[in-house]
């Protein structure tokens, strides 16, 4: 019998990692099952580490290479997209051929600007104070000018910076839970989260496992 399909995800960081091992199984996948992550530890790493996974994959059974970046303050999210895309066409033209990459714009958190209902389900004790700051950035999470984890600092306890990777966790699970609805990432629904690029990745993530389970 032939191994089942796979997915390899290239994801910036701890956080991310956190995220999606909680939030893809809400899609239906199975880890090892359907897909592997691999963290390249941040921007600077992304070519060195990214090359030697993509080249270290030469398993027939994997379909696809997802790799994740951060924009952060970079001022155009196709521009990285696109670079990284030309990068991985000339380093490692064989997986560029199944390369998909998605850029979260502007960072992880704001994926969770994008929903506050999620937020306070997983932080009903936050401050009015950040409340209405979140609620200020709903509708534009990923071209807000500040870091969207600054504008949550204070969220889990007064004052304090936003606990990126525990968040990780609880929001992963919130938001995989919630995409169980179509709607939450279609952009015409009011009940959709407001960050784009998380309606990407999502959209992305349902299309990949619907394509390896033949459907």
């Amino acid at each position: 019998m032939s191994p089942p399909p796979h997915i390899v995800l290239l994801v910036e960081g701890k956080s991310e990692e956190r995220f999606l091992r909680t939030f893809l199984p809400h899609l239906g996948f199975k880890e090892s099952a359907d897909f592997f992550i691999r963290s390249y530890g941040g921007g600077p790493h992304l070519k060195s580490k990214s090359r030697k996974e993509l080249r270290g994959w030469k398993r027939p059974n994997v379909r696809k290479f997802i790799i994740q970046r951060d924009q952060e303050m970079l001022p155009d999210c196709e521009k990285v997209k696109r670079g990284i895309e030309d990068w991985v066409k000339k380093q490692c033209p064989e997986q560029a051929k199944r390369l998909r990459v998605r850029i979260t714009c502007r960072e992880l958190e704001a994926w969770y600007l994008g929903d506050p209902r999620a937020l306070w389900e997983a932080y009903p004790n936050a401050p009015k104070s950040v409340r209405r700051s979140v609620e200020k950035h709903r509708e534009t999470p990923d071209t807000t000018r500040q870091k969207p984890s600054d504008i949550l600092r204070g969220v889990a306890a007064n004052n304090t910076e936003f606990p990126k990777t525990n968040a990780a966790v609880e929001m992963g699970g919130i938001l995989g839970r919630k995409c169980a609805e179509s709607s939450y990432y279609d952009q015409r629904s009011t009940e959709c989260n407001r960050s784009a690029s998380f309606r990407c990745f999502a959209r992305t993530m349902v299309e990949l496992l619907r394509e390896l389970r033949g459907e």
